[in-house]
């Protein structure tokens, strides 16, 4: 049930992986890209590779994770050794192998302010357990923390992009998406007040702004 993985060049596998097929399949072009949260990250790295996606639309990127100031050194310290002493599968502290939706309640989620998604995530979590997952394992936060230090030194991509992010964001760190945009010269952060982490899964006022902008993007670089 965790979520492991032991560097984060292996999702850009899984995406090369999803390319070649869409390649073998006929699949035409333009390729555009969407990511959220962790694709986020994955989906930023991917720009660098020249791929040939012609924009970009982010929802509550993974371009930092939150965590008070003082746990930070820690994380990164407890993370770095735990897969040299053979420790890197186990979970994050504070996680575990419960998927969230199904334990967490409604009240005071962090996912969405929306009652009907949050009651549709969690119906089929309970419904297809198989599909679910628990929380991070050590080598996961490492990987992750390695690869968000990574591309927060590079110099913003040339595609153009928009990304959004909720102000009640309590998952991803907002500082980075908000400092990685104010540098992106073809990019444009969108707020939504009172939104939690799911921007695609928030009430349907959030969901159709998102994807309209996402949509408009596309279109206007189809070239």
């Amino acid at each position: 049930m965790a979520g492991h993985v032991h560097d984060f060049a292996q999702y850009q596998r899984d995406l090369d992986a999803v390319l070649a097929l869409a390649a073998a399949e006929g699949m035409p072009g333009p390729r555009m890209l969407m990511g959220h949260s962790m694709g986020g990250c994955i989906g930023l790295r991917a720009l660098y590779r020249d791929l040939g996606f012609r924009a970009a639309a982010f929802s509550a990127p993974m371009w930092g994770i939150l965590m008070a100031a003082w746990m930070r050194p820690v994380a990164q310290v407890v993370s770095a050794l735990a897969s040299p002493f053979g420790q890197g599968h186990r979970y994050a502290p504070g996680t575990g192998a419960k998927t969230y939706v199904a334990e967490a309640a409604f009240e005071g989620n962090v996912l969405t302010t929306d009652r009907a998604m949050w009651d549709y995530m969690r119906a089929q979590v309970l419904a297809h357990p198989e599909i679910s997952l628990g929380g991070p394992s050590l080598g996961w936060l490492r990987a992750a923390l390695t690869e968000c230090q990574a591309l927060a030194v590079l110099a913003a991509p040339k595609v153009p992009a928009i990304s959004a992010l909720g102000m009640g964001e309590k998952v991803v760190d907002p500082a980075p998406v908000h400092l990685r945009m104010a540098g992106w010269g073809a990019g444009d952060l969108d707020l939504y007040p009172g939104a939690e982490h799911e921007i695609m899964m928030e009430g349907p006022a959030a969901r159709a702004r998102f994807f309209d902008r996402a949509c408009a993007l596309f279109e206007a670089n189809r070239g």
